[in-house]
């Protein structure tokens, strides 16, 4: 599974799903185990992964779990661009979940 750490940042890794799997899922009422279990040996405060295309962020032992969102296929129900803007002050990570409306219908045609 596609895993980015950098030495900068030593509190940060960022994911697709998991590290177990490409197509792990975590939501806000996913079993504590099973975050335990799919995050096990993240060794990061803060864990940033994407693949469920809804922006959220919980907590569990090892620190934060932030999913990042998604641009072009929000699966909340909202036409938006969604993302996440990590920010890191003395304090820790400042997470920041942005989404900006866009014409889906025209942005289509664009590439029809």
């Amino acid at each position: 599974p596609f895993a980015w750490s950098h030495p900068a940042c030593p509190d940060l890794l960022v994911v697709h799903a998991s590290l177990q799997s490409d197509s792990d899922t975590i939501l806000a009422h996913t079993p504590a185990d099973v975050v335990e279990r799919v995050l096990a040996g993240a060794g990061a405060g803060l864990v940033v992964r994407a693949h469920n295309h809804v922006c959220s962020q919980r907590t569990w032992s090892g620190g934060r779990v932030v999913t990042a969102g998604s641009v072009g296929l929000a699966q909340d129900g909202h036409p938006s661009a969604q993302f996440t803007v990590l920010e890191h002050r003395k304090e820790g990570w400042c997470v920041d979940h942005r989404s900006v409306r866009y014409d889906v219908g025209r942005t289509l045609r664009r590439f029809r």
